[in-house]
């Protein structure tokens, strides 16, 4: 008898363990077909302590990211390419609040993805006084 609970014990919290795995972070499946793919270009980064708001004029340069369908990410400063990673996107928890898209590239911070429509994307970054990034989509992509 005592070997028949033990067991059951034993289940009951191995099928517990297996069900709070799952939770908390959940991998899109695939980025091929996700609405990330394509070609974005920066219209403005809002944030930081400050307040500070950056664009392409205040700035100087312009910044493109290309994302790919087999999760290759590519940054471009001006015309010249600056980085080449693998992307991510996860579903988790944000803020302790609410499930959301992340983005992660490469070892950088990671960013919630929040779409305006089909052509405009804000990705935020998942740290406090962190930046918001606007991009609009290249047309023809």
């Amino acid at each position: 008898m005592k070997k028949h609970l033990r067991q059951l014990v034993i289940l009951v919290i191995s099928i517990f363990l297996l069900a709070c795995a799952g939770c908390g972070k959940k991998a899109v499946k695939s980025v091929s077909y996700h609405p990330i793919v394509g070609t974005w270009s920066w219209v403005e980064s809002v944030g930081g302590i400050g307040g500070v708001r950056l664009t392409p004029e205040s700035e100087g340069y312009t910044k493109t990211h290309v994302y790919s369908p087999d999760s290759t990410f590519l940054g471009f400063r001006n015309d010249s390419l600056m980085i080449v990673a693998k992307y991510s996107i996860t579903r988790k928890l944000v803020w302790y609040k609410y499930m959301a898209e992340v983005l992660q590239v490469g070892e950088q911070i990671e960013q919630i993805i929040e779409f305006r429509g089909d052509d405009t994307l804000g990705l935020g970054d998942h740290v406090i006084d962190g930046f918001g990034h606007l991009f609009v989509r290249v047309k023809g992509d």
